[in-house]
């Protein structure tokens, strides 16, 4: 029983660090093409790295405003 549990947990783990790893690919791959794509519309550089740079910032506020929201939406839901 115990050697199953550990074997699942491993497994667990390896599922989670493949997950985490996928979403910051994705999202490097993501800042990338908008850099790409601000580049291909400005042809200027500095500008396209600070398009990139908003983005990133962006993100990091949005996903935690989207986060905070569906964690209050859960919490609602299960009273």
């Amino acid at each position: 029983m115990k050697r199953r549990f550990w074997r699942d947990a491993s497994r667990q783990r390896k599922a989670q660090l493949v997950l985490l790893t996928k979403a910051f690919v994705f999202q490097i791959f993501s800042v990338i093409m908008t850099f790409v794509l601000a580049l291909a519309i400005t042809r200027d550089m500095d500008m396209s790295l600070s398009f990139s740079a908003v983005d990133i910032a962006m993100k990091v506020v949005l996903y935690y405003v989207f986060d905070v929201s569906w964690t209050k939406l859960l919490t609602h839901f299960k009273e």
